[in-house]
């Protein structure tokens, strides 16, 4: 709440679901389900004159919800801002030489999207105390891959970004 304040962005945060966390998993996913809430914060909610001119509602929302599935558990992380911008996540990694026109070229859209876990890689202009550096998706799926789990990120234009980290 603190960081929304301090951006000037109004947000509702919605939990859902009650699953019980092995304690050796829990703090790693804490610290994950920090870096997709601050980068739905900073990335994804616009502020409250963008998302009226949009015909959104001034304050955004951010969905949580940790649920069992047959397989384990689903914890998701769902706003309802901006989306992701893959043109200019592909314009960085290109300048940055983390891809190549060619590659660029034969890659999908979620594979672009997926662009967003490279490390070192942001859409932030500026680096801020808050993001920029790009270690943010980075960490996240270092975090959950390293708890046998699986990251999978989705976004639509003007509807917003959802991570769904799944474990078996």
């Amino acid at each position: 709440l603190e960081i929304a304040q301090g951006l000037s962005k109004k947000i509702d945060y919605i939990v859902s679901g009650d699953i019980s966390v092995p304690k050796d998993r829990s703090n790693a996913l804490r610290d994950a389900l920090v870096h997709l809430i601050r980068n739905s914060i900073d990335h994804g909610i616009e502020m409250p004159s963008e998302r009226e001119s949009k015909s959104k509602s001034a304050k955004g929302k951010v969905f949580i919800s940790l649920e069992k599935t047959p397989q384990g558990m689903s914890i998701s992380v769902v706003d309802d801002g901006k989306g992701i911008d893959i043109e200019k996540l592909t314009s960085k990694a290109l300048k940055l030489g983390m891809i190549t026109t060619e590659k660029l070229a034969e890659m999908t859209e979620q594979e672009k999207i997926n662009l967003a876990f490279l490390a070192n890689l942001s859409t932030k202009d500026q680096v801020t105390e808050l993001s920029g550096r790009g270690v943010g998706m980075d960490a996240v799926k270092s975090i959950v891959e390293g708890l046998n789990g699986k990251v999978i990120l989705s976004s639509e234009q003007d509807k917003g970004v959802t991570v769904k980290i799944l474990f078996s």
